[in-house]
């Protein structure tokens, strides 16, 4: 069983924890700073951070945004030694089946191993690729935007409100007008 505890801000020991995952789970291009992560802690309550525990045991984080028709999970990773043990799978399912509004992500295009496997590992899970245009906003304002796809677990809800999303994403999550 998975319990997942909401990070309320990024002093002490479990944070550092999930901030050293965080670190090593994204390039630097997809990932928030230190400074952004506080600040957006202390000033969206849309935004959580949760810690994934497994017998009192830290396996992981999810970071997401709450919106009212949709929820956005920015990012999601295993700790190393946890990884390929189906951990990501039950813990990803298990936050599926605690929220009943459609659930967006950001994928890289498929133009890596890596990139293909963690496709498959979200339709695995019932998430489906959407091909519309996408790019992910730069997290500090002046990079170039970074060429991804969207899935989600309900193609028909992002299928008619893609734009909206998208626009959502790029306001909200981003702070980015386009």
């Amino acid at each position: 069983m998975f319990i997942f505890t909401k990070i309320q801000d990024v002093k002490g020991q479990v944070f550092a924890e999930i901030y050293a995952i965080y670190l090593q789970s994204f390039p630097v291009c997809e990932r928030r700073s230190l400074a952004s992560i506080e600040k957006i802690i202390n000033s969206s309550s849309r935004f959580e951070i949760s810690a994934i525990y497994k017998e009192n045991m830290l396996v992981g984080f999810i970071n997401y945004w709450k919106f009212d028709m949709f929820i956005y999970i920015e990012h999601f990773a295993i700790k190393a030694e946890f990884r390929n043990n189906n951990i990501g799978s039950v813990c990803l399912q298990t936050f599926l089946k605690r929220n009943n509004l459609p659930i967006i992500l950001e994928v890289e295009i498929e133009n890596s191993d890596i990139a293909k496997r963690r496709i498959r590992f979200y339709e695995r899970l019932g998430f489906v690729l959407h091909l519309n245009e996408y790019q992910q906003p730069p997290y500090d304002g002046i990079s170039q935007k970074i060429p991804m796809h969207i899935m989600s677990n309900n193609f028909d809800f992002v299928d008619e409100r893609f734009y909206l999303i998208k626009n959502k994403l790029y306001n909200e999550v981003y702070d980015y007008c386009n």
